[in-house]
């Protein structure tokens, strides 16, 4: 490597064409948004409790209310 302690580099900037960088790499990436259910599974139950309550049948009964 080549000691520059003593030399001073000027910048450049073109005035036609591309002007090339480096990419930030302190930036964050970011991830594609997840997809998430607009129902939860416990609303959709009690969506079909409340529909089945309407119509008059009895809601199926699960082993702890036996």
């Amino acid at each position: 490597m080549a000691d520059t302690s003593g030399k001073k580099i000027t910048m450049v900037l073109p005035t036609q064409g591309p002007l090339y960088s480096k990419p930030n790499l302190k930036a964050p990436v970011l991830c594609k948004p997840k997809i998430l259910p607009l129902k939860s599974a416990a609303l959709l139950q009690q969506e079909e409790l409340a529909k089945q309550a309407q119509r008059g049948v009895a809601p199926p009964q699960t082993a702890h209310q036996q």
